[in-house]
């Protein structure tokens, strides 16, 4: 198999993976939350059908960390009690953040430990 078809077949499970993760963030409407799922379960059930497809797998690990670097980004501005909304100079509302940096980590972590999984995966097929 040439290396652009499997990289493609890589990028198919993390779009699996992303929209398992999608459908986690559309939980509170349950039709998208279902359709969602149910297009990520096809996805994945057609992937596993073609033994090319099967040794990419790990792609959907990396498609599942747009979760962490989601959760990341809206603590951006952390740690600590953050402004959300002001009047003049004074704080009128606040939240409390988390350190990013765990997260981005986290994701940086999933997105390596995907692509390290793919490859290790490739060469064991092909020896």
């Amino acid at each position: 198999m040439n290396e652009s078809r499997a990289w493609g077949w890589f990028l198919a499970w993390s779009a699996v993976g992303a929209g398992l993760v999608a459908g986690l963030l559309a939980a509170f409407a349950l039709p998208v939350t279902l359709v969602l799922w149910v297009a990520s379960g096809v996805g994945a059930a057609v992937l596993a059908k073609h033994k090319e497809a099967r040794e990419a797998w790990p792609g959907m690990v990396a498609g599942i960390s747009i979760l962490v670097f989601l959760i990341a980004y809206l603590n951006r501005r952390g740690p600590g009690n953050v402004c959300t909304a002001h009047i003049g100079l004074a704080c009128t509302s606040s939240e409390q953040r988390w350190s990013p940096w765990l997260f981005l980590a986290v994701g940086l972590l999933m997105v390596v430990g995907g692509v390290g999984g793919f490859i290790f995966m490739r060469r064991q097929a092909h020896k």
